[in-house]
């Protein structure tokens, strides 16, 4: 569930280590964390819960290594928690911070739904669901806005495609389609 002021508080008198250096959320990361948690309460109601909130300097040990400053956030199979990197997540042409937050959001709450849902059936259901057109044509996109890099939607059409699910989505759910043509034409 999302963490009380006190919560983090807490949290925040044990040191946390980031690449090797002792880290203590600031005033300023709760107030960010707490800001996100509150407008992701009001979006999701009891969903919310398996949102987690941090920072860029402060993310889960297990994910650490993974963590770049262009990530805002992520679906994590094993736990089944979204985690947001508050202060990752910014306004873009189309949205504001806040918006942007929503949106993140939604798309990681797709990733969710997708790995909960159709565990069993993934492959067939990205396979027909990559028939449609505009699935595919988002799909493209990414496909070629990660190419060379390691992200696998780069390489792998079943993951590219649970992308563009996931955009669609959070487009759908926010209202913010006109970020879908920013972002890929």
């Amino acid at each position: 569930s999302p963490k009380t002021t006190q919560d983090i508080n807490d949290q925040n008198q044990a040191i946390r280590y980031t690449n090797g250096e002792n880290y203590t959320l600031t005033e300023s990361d709760i107030a960010e964390i707490e800001k996100a948690q509150a407008i992701l309460n009001q979006t999701f109601g009891k969903a919310a819960e398996h949102i987690e909130v941090t920072t860029f300097a402060n993310p889960p040990k297990d994910v650490r290594h993974l963590i770049t400053s262009d990530v805002e956030g992520w679906f994590n199979p094993k736990t089944g928690k979204v985690t947001l990197i508050a202060d990752s997540i910014n306004a873009t042409k189309t949205m504001s911070k806040e918006e942007r937050l929503q949106f993140v959001a939604w798309h990681e709450m797709a990733h969710r739904g997708i790995n909960v849902g159709y565990k069993g059936s993934y492959d067939s259901l990205m396979q027909e669901v990559g028939r449609n057109k505009a699935i595919s044509q988002i799909a493209d996109a990414i496909q070629a806005q990660r190419k060379n890099t390691d992200d696998l939607a780069a390489t792998n059409r079943a993951v590219a495609i649970e992308e563009a699910i996931a955009e669609v989505m959070a487009a759908n759910e926010t209202g913010k389609w006109n970020e879908l043509e920013s972002r890929y034409g």
